[in-house]
């Protein structure tokens, strides 16, 4: 009896896992065609992955492997909070990241993107088996399909979007079986994985979850019974949400902190706004349905028996329900933006996975009333699969010759092709269906399944052969991570979280400190605060999106951030910088003008401003900290200084005495790139940028920063502009300004033998400085955020936020030792809210065993009114105002 009891696990347990083999089989088929590693040097990542994620991965390494904190970075952008960067702090990727080496972490992405696509096979057949109703095969069928789908083939690129898709039917299953009055624990730990994972996109699952409720109250609950499951979800939800606080808080609390965020309107005047967006951005929201092909035709095929038959209606109205409640966005802007919390960019109906999911579960529900006659054994049976199969090959192999073997196809093209092959799929689908009464059709079915599914695979898995507007853009090429990893081999570059190095051409595109594990300035974590991003900018540092880049700044700001090297294609100059070693066409340098990690100056420092700023008055300002003296940089044009030339041009003569630097700043008051041709005596400036060291436009697409115009002592340098691109003179601000060598050598000089020996520890910064009555706090190089506890002497002393981009701590007379510990914001709240929905769960476990269930009449009948209140306020406001909205432009338009 032991013997079958084993054997019958083994067979459930191999069941489970063969749509999980059949998704990885693909995937792999798919890889190896690509010549993707491991089956070649090619990579997996396109869009965000390789720009953004894959340097996060490295971050997680490191945290995984005791290197560093899970929530503060020392290396990135002058340090940041990393609370809400939660990539590769769940178990799957968690798992992953032990096991590889730190320098095979960016070539494996492939290995994790086929390891979480077949987990999402398989979590979809254990929601399909107890779901559904449909025979093992179809089960199979539809639970590949998930896995593969538009949704999980596009988005494998953001791991929360790859990472939530995994949880979701498991999620679901469970949410279903509370809602049938089953145990609630299981919802609450899914629910918890998946905040965990991701609080915005579990926000959108919410979302779904209570209309989804609300749709299985009205359809299959008794009206008497209903409160009382309205309770039961809402003490689950509301259970799940506090147990995640512990991370769920510090996250919230730095994303509404943050450059990305705190620029968005809100109220009423943004909800209107949104009624006003008719057509969807992007075209590409469509592709989530690739692959849904067999689902949408045994679906349509299944509404329209049920209600021809009059059987089953309610469930047709629920499945269709649940995919509505998503799909609706494909046709509605205005939906899809309240169903994102207002806004998006790029990576479009980010929910979409439900909207895959909900036709899946319909097609394998609806697949259990068709009639398919049973297979043939034997050579016939065998004939037929064969040929099926030589067919679907050789029609998968004239669609990938026609696509790899041509140009670079546009995307609107492709779209179209694509469109075309999904209506051809349909009608063969629909025949196959048709013909399967009399004729064994289903293994000819599934194997047009899958070479659909493999087709779009080579499709969509790896950098793509078509345009996008967006992944043709130099800094989506995630080939730095490895030039990375090779220059910290080839070149003295020690690791080190103090002594800053700088990426000047930005070659290394925003995200190599996270790599390389040196200190920079250098930053994409999308997170940053906004004083923190327009500090660095008025510093003359380039900023993009929200992105902080090395390009730009003086050689005063970088001395005051204490950049000690540099590392670059395009050559630098030796007055400023002592060659070190070279490899791989780059040059390491070392700095000549350097300062301590933290400057003593006077208690003023806490009154400087932002306001009415520019690179000149802010570093002179700074620099009149330390010095007394404000006039570092002298400013040396003004717009009104500047003569046009005969080819509508300007040029200004600038008489230099003392030895300084000339630097050059001009915005136009757009985002617009490559509009100016600058010549300095004669001579073109190269204005290196990512991809082009010897690019030559300003500003370029990584560098419209401060520009350095050279060195010059006892001459006239002529600066002669040339505007492009219609830009007219008349519309630039120029800011030109001279900074004096011989001052900043003073400063340096002076300051040499103040080592403030600072050290990193986890997220501990440890300092010495001396103090005096005139000096009496330090300015350190390192981000202000409201979770930095300092001691000084060991004494509990304030931080001062200082422009943003800086701290300052108060100094004592003498000696003195100061520690900076970063503790996330809202950390203490989130654990003891999660303490308290432990403690809630515990309660109502011990509660259930002792007494039974409860029913709180008066509670359940609050929770009621509540629950149909936001159930009727998302429906009007999320989904039925912006609907109407969008359809009445629409037929205005049609009719204007």
């Amino acid at each position: 009896m032991e013997v079958k009891t084993r054997q019958t696990v083994v067979r459930e347990i191999a069941k489970a896992l063969f749509p999980a083999a059949i998704t990885a089989g693909i995937l792999f088929l798919a890889l190896a065609l690509k010549q993707i590693y491991p089956f070649g040097e090619n990579t997996i990542d396109y869009y965000d992955m390789g720009q953004q994620e894959a340097a996060l991965y490295y971050h997680a390494w490191d945290f995984l492997h005791g290197d560093k904190s899970a929530f503060f970075d020392w290396y990135s952008g002058l340090s940041v909070n990393m609370s809400s960067v939660t990539t590769g702090f769940n178990i799957i990727s968690g798992l992953f990241l032990l096991c590889v080496e730190r320098t095979a972490v960016f070539r494996c992405l492939s290995l994790l993107v086929v390891l979480r696509l077949s987990l999402c096979a398989l979590t979809m057949y254990l929601c399909l088996r107890e779901e559904s109703g449909a025979d093992y095969r179809n089960q199979v069928l539809f639970s590949v399909l998930y896995a593969l789908s538009g949704y999980c083939l596009q988005y494998y690129v953001i791991s929360t979007f790859s990472e939530i898709s995994i949880f979701f039917p498991l999620l679901f299953l469970f949410f279903m079986r509370m809602l049938r009055g089953k145990d609630y624990i299981p919802y609450i730990l899914l629910l918890v994985c998946s905040m965990v994972t991701s609080y915005y996109m579990c926000a959108m699952v919410l979302i779904f979850f209570i209309m989804a409720a609300g749709l299985y109250l009205l359809l299959f609950v008794e009206k008497s019974q209903r409160k009382k499951v309205i309770l039961r979800l809402g003490l689950s939800t509301a259970t799940g949400i506090l147990i995640s606080c512990f991370l769920f808080v510090p996250q919230i609390m730095q994303t509404s902190s943050s450059s990305r965020f705190t620029n968005d309107a809100g109220g009423i005047s943004q909800y209107l706004k949104i009624l006003k967006n008719e057509y969807g951005s992007y075209t590409s929201r469509w592709w989530h349905l690739l692959n849904m092909t067999p689902a949408v035709v045994i679906t349509c095929i299944g509404c329209y028996t049920h209600i021809r038959k009059k059987q089953g209606r309610k469930q047709v109205v629920f499945l269709l329900g649940m995919t509505g409640l998503v799909g609706i966005a494909l046709v509605s802007e205005s939906v899809s933006l309240m169903l994102h919390f207002g806004s998006y960019i790029q990576f479009p109906l980010r929910n979409g996975f439900i909207l895959c999911f909900a036709l899946c579960l319909s097609g394998a529900v609806f697949s259990k009333d068709l009639v398919w006659k049973g297979e043939k054994e034997g050579i016939a049976g065998g004939i037929k699969i064969v040929g099926a199969g030589m067919i679907c090959i050789l029609a998968a192999a004239l669609l990938l010759r026609g696509y790899f073997y041509s140009d670079t196809w546009e995307f609107r093209r492709i779209f179209h092709v694509s469109v075309l092959c999904c209506a051809v799929l349909s009608v063969c689908y629909f025949i196959l269906i048709l013909l399967s009464r009399k004729m064994a059709l289903w293994s000819v079915f599934a194997a047009v399944v899958f070479t659909e599914a493999f087709v779009t695979s080579m499709l969509l898995v790896g950098k793509p052969h078509y345009t996008t507007g967006y992944a043709e853009e130099p800094e989506q090429d995630g080939s730095y991570v490895e030039t990375t990893l090779s220059l910290v081999k080839s070149l003295p570059i020690e690791p080190g979280e103090v002594d800053r190095i700088k990426n000047p051409d930005t070659s290394l595109n925003a995200n190599y400190p996270f790599v390389m594990r040196r200190a920079a300035l250098s930053n994409w974590t999308h997170l940053i605060d906004q004083d923190h991003q327009k500090s660095v900018e008025k510093l003359g540092y380039t900023t993009h999106f929200t992105r902080l880049l090395d390009s730009g700044g003086t050689v005063f700001s970088d001395a005051l951030l204490r950049v000690t090297q540099a590392v670059s294609l395009a050559e630098l100059d030796e007055r400023l910088y002592d060659v070190r070693s070279e490899a791989m066409g780059y040059r390491l340098y070392d700095c000549r003008y350097t300062l301590p990690f933290g400057l003593a100056v006077s208690e003023d420092v806490q009154d400087l401003t932002l306001k009415k700023k520019n690179f000149i008055s802010l570093q002179n300002d700074l620099y009149a900290l330390a010095t007394g003296d404000s006039d570092l940089i002298e400013v040396v044009s003004t717009d009104e200084e500047w003569e046009e030339t005969e080819d509508g041009g300007l040029r200004l003569t600038v008489p230099v005495t003392e030895e300084g630097i000339l630097y050059f700043k001009c915005v136009n008051g757009t985002e617009d790139e490559d509009y100016l041709k600058i010549t300095v005596n004669g001579t073109e400036l190269k204005v290196p940028t990512i991809t082009e060291p010897s690019h030559t436009k300003y500003p370029a697409h990584f560098n419209n920063g401060v520009q350095n115009l050279g060195i010059y002592e006892n001459e006239n340098v002529t600066v002669e502009i040339e505007p492009l691109m219609g830009v007219k003179p008349e519309d630039l601000h120029i800011t030109m300004g001279l900074l004096k060598l011989q001052k900043l050598r003073k400063l340096c000089d002076a300051e040499a033998g103040n080592d403030t020996n600072a050290a990193v520890s986890g997220r501990k910064l440890t300092l010495t400085a001396s103090g005096d009555a005139d000096r009496n706090r330090l300015l350190i190089p390192v981000t202000y955020h409201p979770g930095f506890r300092v001691k000084v002497n060991g004494e509990q002393q304030p931080a001062y936020k200082v422009l943003g981009a800086f701290t300052a701590v108060p100094l004592k007379e003498g000696n003195n030792v100061i520690e900076i510990t970063f503790v996330p914001k809202g950390i203490a709240a989130g654990i003891c809210l999660s303490l308290t929905g432990l403690l809630l769960l515990l309660a109502a476990v011990l509660i259930r065993r002792r007494y039974g269930t409860i029913d709180p009449g008066p509670v359940q009948a609050v929770a009621g009114i509540c629950f149909w209140a936001v159930f009727a306020g998302i429906g009007i406001f999320v989904y039925v105002i912006p609907a109407i909205a969008n359809f009445a432009a629409f037929i205005l338009k049609i009719a204007m």
